[in-house]
């Protein structure tokens, strides 16, 4: 009766939890094939329950994927006395490494509509009612992390391409308050600059969150971890402003106050202005320093102006003005309310004034306005007392 053979048991578990540096290895190791460098030792890696706590000597292998090394060991072992440690390594990280942002922001302003403001008419004002519909449209396909995307210090990682982010939502490395806050320095940002192109208006923008979510969907596959995909952060909001005009009936003109619009880049992006005017208004449009623009129409027949800036001229704005002229179909219509109600209250002044006229006539006070005169004669004689006639409706000149 000795020791030997040892007894053996093998035991499998195809669902371990194992975290490396306080995330899902799968996500952990997504982000070193994104172009994450990182250096750990045992306290960074958790098998969870059970395997923390092994007192006596052990060996575990750990299978790394074919093009990820640790310590240049695609295959690593450790032990109870030789702890795992080192830096991790990929073949697939991005060549050469990313420096900085790749972001396509594309902002959409649409005038929907633009509806006389009736009330400024009876205070001496002429004034529209213009509805806006403001959309920026983010295209994220490489992004600096920021500080709302929390990563353990073990992880060098300064940019995020698409897929890495997809992956760190997906795995919930981002909890919902660092998505949410991170959305939420989004939209601050989109408020900010669309008060600046209309000053004095305060905006208020919402995410697009089926097109956000939609654009989150992704193969899972972690070794092929790129930007060709991007990320849609889409925001948009619907304000209402006053535009002045000026207005002549014939010719039939209307002359709207000319509408200057601050626009400005950002560094290391490419950003595309597109501002559309309703179907009716003619536009003519110039820029300060003579910068170029597009001016086209749309499908339906719709005038937009289009300016883009790339990173080189971010920092300098652009004032576009916009010269806006109604065309006669356009002021019919901005108009015809106003000419329908005013032909209904004559209509109704016309048949109130022919029913009281057809019951007995109209009335002023107690009067009838149409009553007929009494002028004939009255006989009294058979009566035992005289009565006097009534007094005459006529005045005496």
């Amino acid at each position: 009766m000795d020791d030997e053979p040892a007894i053996r048991a093998n035991f499998e578990d195809s669902d371990v939890n194992l975290l490396i540096c306080e995330i899902p290895a799968l996500a952990f190791l997504g982000l070193i094939n994104a172009g994450a460098n990182a250096s750990i030792s045992s306290g960074d890696v958790n098998f969870g329950r059970g395997l923390d706590a092994i007192t006596y000597p052990y060996t575990i292998i750990l299978y790394l994927p074919s093009n990820i090394t640790l310590e240049g060991q695609n295959r690593y072992l450790w032990n109870d006395t030789s702890p795992i440690s080192g830096s991790f390594s990929s073949s697939l990280q991005p060549t050469p490494p990313y420096t900085t942002d790749r972001i396509e922001t594309r902002i959409d302003i649409e005038f929907v509509k633009m509806d006389l403001n009736i009330p400024s008419v009876f205070t001496g004002k002429t004034e529209l009612i213009a509805t806006v519909k403001l959309r920026e449209e983010d295209k994220l396909f490489i992004l600096r992390r920021s500080d709302e995307l929390w990563l353990s210090p073990k992880i060098n990682l300064s940019f995020l391409n698409a897929d890495a982010f997809r992956l760190c939502v997906d795995k919930q490395v981002f909890s919902e308050g660092m998505i949410t806050a991170f959305l939420s320095q989004k939209t601050a940002v989109f408020q900010q600059r669309l008060s600046e192109v209309f000053p004095g208006l305060d905006v208020k923008g919402t995410i697009d969150n089926p097109q956000y979510r939609a654009s989150l969907s992704w193969d899972g596959d972690i070794s092929t971890m790129d930007d060709a995909r991007s990320v849609l952060v889409p925001i948009e909001a619907i304000e209402a402003f006053m535009i002045g005009f000026n207005a002549s009936l014939w010719p039939a003109e209307l002359s709207l106050r000319p509408q200057q619009l601050t626009l400005r880049g950002i560094e290391n992006q490419t950003v595309t202005y597109r501002i559309t005017f309703p179907r009716g208004i003619d536009l003519n449009a110039s820029e300060t320093l003579g910068r170029p623009f597009i001016l086209g129409t749309t499908n339906d027949g719709r005038y937009y102006v289009e300016m883009t800036f790339n990173g080189s001229n971010a920092t300098l704005p652009a004032v576009l003005t916009c010269v806006l002229h109604a065309s006669p179909v356009y002021i019919l219509m901005l108009f015809l309310p106003c000419i329908l109600v005013f032909l209904l209250l004559v209509v109704l002044i016309v048949i109130i004034y022919l029913i009281r006229k057809k019951r007995g006539g109209l009335r002023r006070g107690n009067r009838k306005l149409f009553e007929p005169e009494d002028t004939e004669p009255v006989d009294y004689s058979d009566q035992e007392y005289y009565v006097p006639p009534p007094p005459s409706t006529k005045k005496k000149k």
